[in-house]
């Protein structure tokens, strides 16, 4: 949720308008930069068209998934369901270039992988901290279970 906000805050600030103004002057590196912007999509344009490519990818998706609920036959079942699988895989590659382009080149699949490294597994610690004082409460106690059980069967 939260990545997801900060996306969402990185495309706002990508989106808007630059607020400072350009330079008047014509400079030779002025025009050649103007000349290189003109040839290359621009930033949000890029964006644009890969949000435009998720949607129609998602929409196919969900076409396919219509289908494969009507269709009775199983070989064909199969092979929608393998064109739904290259679908989806092609829609997770869209995202991540989308979240890389719209945040400049930064992956976010890594900070997935932290967020799954970082999770804390309570059940391990806690078996990691108890596990040694059962152990030696065991072995203080082995002596004394012994003695009562030999009294126990006499």
């Amino acid at each position: 949720m939260f990545f997801r906000g900060l996306v969402l805050i990185i495309l706002c600030i990508l989106l808007t308008p630059n607020l400072y103004a350009q330079s008047a002057d014509a400079s030779p590196e002025n025009k050649t930069e103007t000349a290189q912007s003109a040839k290359s999509p621009s930033h949000e344009k890029q964006l644009r068209t890969l949000l435009d490519t998720i949607k129609q990818v998602e929409s196919e998706d969900a076409q396919l998934s219509r289908e494969l609920k009507r269709t009775k036959d199983p070989a064909n079942a199969q092979q929608i369901s393998q064109q739904i699988d290259l679908i989806e895989k092609r829609l997770q590659d869209l995202k991540t270039s989308f979240g890389e382009l719209a945040t400049g080149g930064f992956s976010i699949s890594a900070l997935d992988r932290r967020a799954e490294e970082a999770q804390f597994n309570w059940q391990k610690e806690l078996e990691a901290v108890v596990q040694p004082l059962l152990e030696e409460l065991k072995r203080l106690t082995e002596r004394p279970r012994i003695m009562e059980r030999l009294k126990s069967e006499q």
